[in-house]
């Protein structure tokens, strides 16, 4: 098995923004040098646009998803050929739960030189392919939960997180549709940091493209306004950082447990609470962390 990294151009205009990450193309003159065959695991990454052409949509700049090759190349359509690549291999999802900005993508694949678009694949060694699975999602896989813990520590150090925290955070981080009850949520971040040294415990985006600043807590009674507040915060703070206006983003209090005067406040400033049962959460810590 071989471990790839591919580019991919944002979506078209008029097309869902989750359209994007199925299949690895290449160019004919690249054929004879990258060989993917089914069963190979594959990063991908959608570019900041789809120059030189003109209908694409703003792209994310950077890392969409985890793919796995089910084919090897095979001749493309006509319309693929249309726009330059010649060979495709098909792919299925493994997931889109999560990001990775292009500076840290970068700092993973360790070439700056080498990041462009000349072949549109390269290939990755094992480590590389699990630093990218820790930084896209915390809650990737039994085989990455090793460095995972490291990255969340080492981004984590300057707080006391209990691991009744831990587990819900990553909970709702790794499936956020079933922990929250709402469709069409993917997971941006976990541990998002901003240039103030504020750290959203989750980032979430939903299928309206509105941001989502989440916080975690075990329970918050009627004198606890802290996790009310801290997501009101990080709702605010995620318009300047994706340069969108407020009206694209949320704000989600989650808890074991909220009392109901908290919830009021939440209703009254446009907070959406959320309560996860704690055994739906241990039940997933047992089938994924021991």
């Amino acid at each position: 098995m071989k471990y790839w990294l591919t580019t991919h151009y944002p979506p078209r205009k008029g097309e869902p923004e989750n359209s994007n990450p199925g299949g690895i193309y290449l160019k004919a003159k690249y054929r004879d040098t990258k060989d993917v065959q089914p069963g190979d695991k594959v990063v991908v990454v959608e570019l900041a646009n789809g120059d030189p052409f003109s209908d694409y949509q703003k792209g994310l700049d950077g890392m969409i998803a985890l793919v796995e090759a089910v084919s090897p190349f095979r001749e493309s359509e006509q319309n693929d050929k249309n726009n330059g690549w010649d060979f495709k291999a098909e792919t299925k999802i493994l997931s889109t739960n999560g990001f990775v900005d292009r500076v840290q993508a970068i700092l993973i694949y360790g070439n700056k030189k080498k990041w462009g678009r000349s072949a549109g694949l390269w290939e990755i060694n094992a480590e590389k392919y699990e630093q990218f699975c820790a930084a896209f999602n915390p809650t990737l896989g039994t085989s990455a939960i090793g460095k995972v813990k490291n990255f969340v520590s080492k981004i984590s150090q300057k707080r006391i997180e209990s691991a009744a925290h831990l587990n819900l955070k990553e909970f709702v981080a790794a499936l956020p549709d079933q922990a929250l009850q709402h469709t069409g949520l993917r997971t941006i971040g976990v541990e998002f940091s901003f240039c103030t040294n504020d750290r959203a415990d989750i980032v979430l985006k939903d299928k309206e493209g509105c941001y989502i600043g989440v916080e975690i807590e075990i329970e918050q009674d009627d004198h606890q306004e802290d996790g009310l507040l801290q997501a009101i915060k990080y709702r605010f703070m995620l318009a300047p950082r994706f340069r969108i206006d407020y009206a694209k983003t949320r704000a989600f209090l989650v808890a074991h447990k909220l009392s109901q005067k908290i919830k009021q406040l939440a209703e009254q400033y446009d907070v959406e609470w959320f309560e996860v049962e704690r055994d739906m959460v241990a039940e997933w810590v047992d089938r994924n962390k021991k």
